[in-house]
């Protein structure tokens, strides 16, 4: 019986966009053939302006979705918009089962309530901008913390869709590769580290570099070695005191090697060599780089 309450409880779907807790009877071929079939379909569609259509293109999720408009009609769709964001979501994570069922605080009272407080509070349009980004970032905390990730990307979606002037954007996309990440959606993740890199300023959120995280995650997500040289450089030249250079020259030496540049790798390796830590440095998955 109460095995039964419990995945009852999982197929309920409320206003904060909870998701269904069927992913355990979808097999991992159809997560992947959802992902595909909507980066293809909806990654085409800027392309039909051969047909002399004019479009919109509104940037949600890792993908470009175009509203078609004939005769210079504009249609705001943005309900709309947000019900295909909740869409693309629900069936990515309806058929993923990295992170489990949503837990059970997130179905209760007290935590609705508090929830519907803030977003009541939230409508108020005079709110400072401090207190705005306390409140949100409260009931972002809050969705993480019962693992409902999928409210958290639509709710965070459209805020920053609705509000492309709020200063902390950046940090709202950042929750969102987070989430992304935590249902090993490293793509969708990959996909959001960069377009805060690349679309907005860096911002400080509690003593820490957005960009900073960014590159940091982007540095294991990224699959050639071209592109870790790239964001290392990054590193040692936008954040030289968070990381250790030492480090970082020996890794991107070993990133030439692989790019068959061998000069790149001597010249990185004897900049490693001139560090003073050189001969002492611990580096866990590089033993004995000093002897290298």
């Amino acid at each position: 019986m109460g095995r039964h309450k419990e995945d009852s409880r999982n197929y309920q779907y409320n206003s904060q966009h909870q998701r269904y807790g069927f992913s355990r009877y979808f097999p991992e071929f159809f997560k992947f053939f959802v992902s595909v079939e909507l980066s293809l379909i909806f990654g085409l569609l800027p392309y039909l302006e051969f047909l002399s259509i004019e479009y919109n293109t509104f940037d949600i999720l890792p993908i470009s979705i175009s509203f078609v408009t004939i005769n210079n009609m504009k249609y705001k769709l943005h309900g709309f918009k947000i019900f295909v964001a909740s869409a693309c979501i629900f069936l990515f994570f309806s058929c993923s089962q990295s992170t489990g069922p949503i837990l059970e605080r997130a179905f209760t009272k007290e935590y609705q309530d508090e929830q519907a407080q803030y977003m009541q509070i939230l409508e108020n349009e005079d709110l400072p901008a401090q207190t705005r980004f306390g409140v949100i970032n409260q009931m972002s905390k809050n969705m993480l913390a019962v693992k409902d990730y999928t409210s958290l990307i639509v709710f965070l979606t459209d805020w920053v869709e609705a509000h492309p002037d709020d200063e902390y954007n950046a940090y709202w996309l950042l929750m969102i590769a987070h989430a992304y990440l935590e249902n090993d959606a490293d793509p969708m993740a990959q996909y959001y580290f960069e377009r805060i890199l690349i679309n907005y300023e860096d911002l400080i959120v509690e003593g820490t570099s957005v960009h900073y995280r960014c590159l940091k995650h982007l540095i294991k997500l990224c699959d050639t070695p071209a592109t870790r040289i790239k964001y290392f450089n990054q590193l040692i030249a936008r954040f030289p005191n968070e990381v250790s250079t030492t480090e970082l020259y020996i890794r991107m030496a070993l990133e030439y090697e692989k790019e068959g540049d061998w000069k790149q790798a001597l010249k990185c390796f004897q900049l490693f060599l001139d560090q003073d830590d050189a001969a002492t440095i611990q580096i866990t998955d590089i033993p004995n780089a000093y002897m290298m």
